[in-house]
């Protein structure tokens, strides 16, 4: 009996098997082709395997021998090595079970009106309460294909638990746990922290004092007149004519009236009356601001309600629904230019090199959505409005109005665009155009237009710098002068105190040789007598050339004080003037650097007679209503000169 064949190695396998590699190289398949002479033994179809590139996850038992016997199974295939697919890492996960401060005004109740007292539940803590949970990163598992490449995966995002005061990471780094009672927070960084609460069910009065605190304060009551609140966070229902310091959030239920508040965070109120307040973060008023002086390094905003007798200053944005009224005092607002006082909190806030930091222009604006009435407004950014009237502007960028623009002065680096509306009794300079439905009326003064004046631009700024360049050098002279009248006062006050030293030694000796006068009446001889009335009459000499001396110091010290106080409003007007003059350099150093093309005065309906407009070069008249025009200063060559003149031209030609 002959013994079967038994195939031990790769030799030949091919005309018998072939393999089959998925697409993705994640499965490979053995083919039948014909039947085997003899056994093959697992070891040689391996080796095939290996040769034909199939490296990784060979499945041993599908290379039984006993499979490839079976006729049937001719031209069938089966699996006999699967990749491993990659498993992709799971970042870590942090859980936090507590919620920040709700930034809101008030809470929309079910029949439309504002609850102003519900202002969300503040969060509160207990030593030991549980802050944050972490779910651990898990590690992936690089993916392998038949043919052994290997397809690596990313670590996984692993964040460790961060706390701060009041809190602590546990042992196992997996949770935070509070430390204090009081309220969680967390910051943009993660840190997790407990800020120890005060909460005073009642007024700030009498009964409590001033309230000095490292954390957050609710005040259940009203914060009264005279007294003063230092801490983190505020809460309060109403703060009247108090004086108010935080490092964080200021939230009042109620209005702040005739108060003064320093803020490093933001502040939001229902109202604000008679009042100055600083603050760094943003100032979100829901009703209105009356006669009061607001700084902000963000935004002003009375969304739905109206500014009122105000001066506002701020670094992005001003929006409110009106500004001034018919009866009302002007407002003063003002966008992109910070005060001394803005600057320190700003300082305190963020750092010295914060304050030179240049603004997103992007987010300068004042945006009104009804009416602009009587302010006066300098703006680094741009204007928005539905009507102005009566009011005095400066704007750099774009002046963008629906309505009208009524007996207003406006001088614009970008263009003044009321396409919808009219223009009436107006004094206008747009470097870059003004473009309006209607100018003027038959009835009312002419309006003045000034477009294109970038060279008159140049020539102001080149005056203005020279002006500023001898403001500065006065500053210097008064600097100097107050230095030396200081460093006299000190001289003068020096000898003052050296003399009345001596004046309170000779009154010392008069008393004593008085009284030795006194004694010597009553027991010794009329020499001895006649000696010690001569020595007070020479004390009462020196007394009165000292009191003589001492009286010329004072008169001194007192004219060396008036000058002083001379000097100092002298400093204070120049300082002023400088200012004003920075920031006239500024808004001509903008106006006069920007390129410019053919800048005109469009009007689509009807401009008026009598209208005044003035170019770079030339200027015009209007000598008769004229309707659907633009008027634009052009160039034209009279011989070998270039002169300028105004062209009138129809709309409906363009």
């Amino acid at each position: 009996m002959i013994a079967p064949m038994v195939i031990n190695h790769a030799g030949y396998l091919d005309e018998y098997f072939k393999v089959v590699i998925s697409e993705n190289k994640m499965e490979a398949r053995l083919l039948l082709k014909r039947q085997p002479p003899g056994q093959i033994l697992p070891e040689a179809i391996k080796e095939f395997l290996t040769k034909e590139g199939v490296r990784h996850g060979i499945i041993e038992e599908n290379l039984e021998s006993d499979y490839y016997g079976d006729k049937s199974l001719i031209n069938k295939s089966i699996v006999v090595a699967k990749g491993q697919i990659a498993k992709l890492p799971v970042d870590s996960e942090i859980s936090y079970f507590f919620s920040s401060y709700p930034n809101k005004v008030g809470t929309m109740k079910e029949d439309g009106t504002i609850d102003f007292k519900d202002r969300g539940e503040i969060p509160h803590v207990k030593i030991g309460d549980l802050l944050a949970s972490k779910k651990p990163a898990i590690p992936g598992e690089d993916g392998i294909n038949v043919n052994g490449k290997v397809t690596p995966v990313n670590k996984p995002k692993d964040d460790p638990l961060r706390t701060g005061r009041g809190a602590r990471v546990t042992p196992d780094k997996l949770q935070i746990i509070a430390t204090l009672n009081g309220m969680p927070v967390i910051d943009s960084k993660k840190v997790v922290s407990v800020l120890p609460e005060l909460i005073l069910p009642g007024d700030i009065d009498m009964t409590t004092g001033h309230i000095v605190f490292e954390g957050a304060v609710v005040v259940k009551g009203v914060i009264h007149s005279g007294f003063s609140v230092k801490c983190e966070k505020l809460v309060a229902q109403e703060i009247m004519k108090a004086d108010i310091k935080t490092t964080g959030d200021i939230h009042v239920n109620g209005g702040i009236i005739g108060s003064t508040i320093s803020c490093l965070g933001s502040v939001e109120a229902k109202f604000i009356q008679s009042a100055q307040v600083y603050a760094v973060g943003t100032i979100d008023v829901y009703k209105e601001i009356i006669d009061s002086h607001i700084e902000t390094y963000n935004d002003c905003i009375v969304q739905n309600g109206r500014i009122l007798s105000s001066k506002i200053y701020v670094e992005n944005a001003i929006r409110a629904h009106k500004i001034g009224s018919d009866v009302s005092s002007p407002c003063l607002l003002s966008v992109g230019i910070k005060s001394s006082e803005l600057k320190q909190l700003i300082k305190e806030k963020y750092g010295e090199q914060s304050i030179s930091s240049p603004p997103d222009k992007e987010k300068q604006c004042i945006a009104v959505s009804d009416t602009i009435n009587g302010a006066m407004i300098k703006s680094l950014g741009s204007i928005e409005a539905s009507t102005i009237l009566y009011a005095k502007i400066k704007v750099m960028n774009n002046l963008e109005i629906k309505n009208e623009i009524i007996d207003s002065k406006i001088e614009s680096s970008g263009a003044c665009n009321i396409k919808g509306g009219r223009i009436i009794s107006s004094n206008i300079l747009a470097f870059k155009g003004i473009y309006a439905w209607e100018v003027g009326s038959k009835t009312s003064s002419p309006c003045q237009f000034v477009v294109g004046v970038k060279s008159v631009g140049i020539k102001r700024l080149n005056s203005l710098k020279s002006e500023l360049a001898e403001i500065n050098g006065e500053l210097n002279t008064l600097k100097d002068s107050a230095i030396q009248v200081n460093q006299k006062i000190k001289k003068v006050k020096s000898a003052l105190f050296s003399l009345n030293q001596v004046k309170d030694k000779i009154n010392e000796t008069e008393t004593a040789l008085r009284e030795k006068y006194r004694i010597l009446k009553q027991k010794s001889t009329l020499d001895k007598i006649r000696v010690a009335r001569q020595a007070i009459e020479n004390i009462k000499e020196k007394q009165t050339e000292v009191d003589d001396k001492l009286g010329k110091l004072n008169s001194e010290l007192a004219d060396l004080s008036d000058k002083l106080l001379v000097l100092k409003r002298k400093l204070k007007s120049k300082k002023e003037d400088q200012i004003k003059t920075e920031d006239k350099i500024a808004f001509f150093s903008y106006w006069a650097s920007d390129d410019y093309e053919e800048p005109i005065v469009q009007v689509s309906g009807v401009i008026y007679e009598n209208t005044r407009i003035k170019g770079p070069e030339t200027k015009m008249i209007v000598k008769e209503t004229l309707k659907s025009v633009t008027i634009q200063e052009v160039g034209k060559l009279i011989g070998d000169e270039l002169s300028s003149e105004m062209v009138i031209r129809s709309l409906k030609n363009r």
